[in-house]
């Protein structure tokens, strides 16, 4: 079966049941990115927003209700709150030992999904960090001379290429609109909001300097 199958499959699994959030260990910065990066890679992002609300991570649940435990890692808790081993990395040994684990640590049912959801997050966020990745590897490296000079920070630069410019295409907008389109450029604000960076004037100043003097 091949990877389009297989998700399409998965989506009909889930789609079985009522509201379903996808729930796994340490989830947030694994599991549902590459989940997530799978997704958008066969474009069967919109069907998959129908089907499922989100993710919810047990790292952080674990680590509130356990907070002396010396390691929240999900075989350090099997052995010590249930007294036994699995073999880890085998997705159904993960599955059965998650559950049994997150029963152990609510055991009121209609408690377990309102616990879970203040640890959750949205399939729309997730894709968004996932193509902030894609945004990174396709992009930072136009900012490899700026870094070396100085010019830019490398967290400065990080976070232009996560929100989808080049270093090329602000030399276009100066050579086009000036220090006052850069300006514009880097002070675009995302729906939370955010622009793509803080200081943005000083940093438009700071490159129409730079581009000014090629």
């Amino acid at each position: 079966m091949d990877a389009k199958s297989g998700l399409l499959k998965f989506f009909e699994f889930i789609g079985k049941f009522k509201h379903p959030i996808l729930v796994a260990q340490n989830g947030g910065p694994f599991d549902s990115k590459r989940l997530m990066n799978n997704v958008m890679k066969h474009n069967l992002k919109d069907k998959f927003l129908c089907i499922c609300e989100g993710f919810a991570d047990t790292l952080p649940l674990f680590r509130a209700y356990y907070p002396d435990e010396p390691a929240h890692g999900q075989e350090n808790l099997t052995k010590r709150l249930l007294g036994i081993t699995y073999e880890a990395h085998n997705a159904l040994s993960d599955v059965q030992t998650l559950v049994q684990l997150v029963k152990h640590c609510i055991p009121n049912k209609e408690k377990v999904r309102k616990e879970l959801l203040k640890h959750s997050f949205s399939i729309i966020y997730c894709a968004e960090e996932v193509q902030c990745s894609r945004n990174e590897t396709k992009y930072l490296h136009t900012y490899n001379e700026a870094i070396n000079s100085k010019l830019l920070t490398d967290y400065c630069a990080t976070k232009l290429a996560k929100s989808g410019l080049s270093f090329q295409q602000i030399k276009l907008v100066y050579d086009r609109d000036g220090q006052k389109g850069v300006h514009i450029l880097l002070s675009e604000k995302d729906h939370y909001n955010k622009s793509r960076i803080g200081r943005a004037k000083s940093v438009a100043e700071k490159l129409a300097n730079h581009f000014a003097l090629k």
